[in-house]
C-alpha cells in the first residue's frame, strides 16, 4: 500500500513526504513529532518504518511519540528500529515514547526487558 505521510507543525505550515508500502502518518502534537502506524510492521515495511522514524528523530528537539494503537503485529526488526531511535534521542537529551499498545504488545516488550513508555 502506498501512503503519503503528512507532517503538520504547530504553526500550521505543511510539508509532505512520501513513504512507500506503509500505512503510516507523521504529524506533530504540541510541537512533538508523532508517528502513527497501522497494520503489520515487519521485514516488508522495515525500510519505510526506519525512514519515518529517522525523519521524526532528525526534526525532534525532545520527545518523539509513536502511536501503535492500530498496529496488529510488529517484529524484532521493528523493535530494533525503535531501540536505535531511543538511543539516538537519549544521547541528545530526548526520548522515544511508544503508546497505544495492546496488553499483549506491552507484555512482549516487558518480557524483552523494555519499558514501552520509557
Amino acid at each position: 500500500m502506498k501512503r503519503i505521510a503528512r507532517c503538520t507543525s504547530a504553526s500550521s505550515s505543511r510539508r509532505e513526504s512520501t513513504f512507500n508500502e506503509t500505512a503510516g502518518r507523521f504529524g506533530y502534537s504540541w510541537s512533538r513529532p508523532v508517528l502513527h502506524f497501522s497494520g503489520e510492521l515487519d521485514m516488508a515495511t522495515a525500510t519505510t518504518v526506519r525512514a519515518a522514524v529517522d525523519q521524526a528523530c532528525r526534526g525532534a528537539h525532545g520527545e518523539v511519540m509513536v502511536d501503535l494503537s492500530d498496529v496488529q503485529f510488529f517484529d524484532a526488526m521493528t523493535l530494533d528500529i525503535f531501540a536505535q531511535a531511543y538511543d539516538r534521542l537519549r544521547e541528545s537529551g530526548g526520548r522515544l515514547t511508544l503508546f497505544g499498545l495492546s496488553p499483549h504488545q506491552e507484555m512482549v516488550l516487558r518480557v524483552c526487558g523494555w519499558n514501552p513508555f520509557w
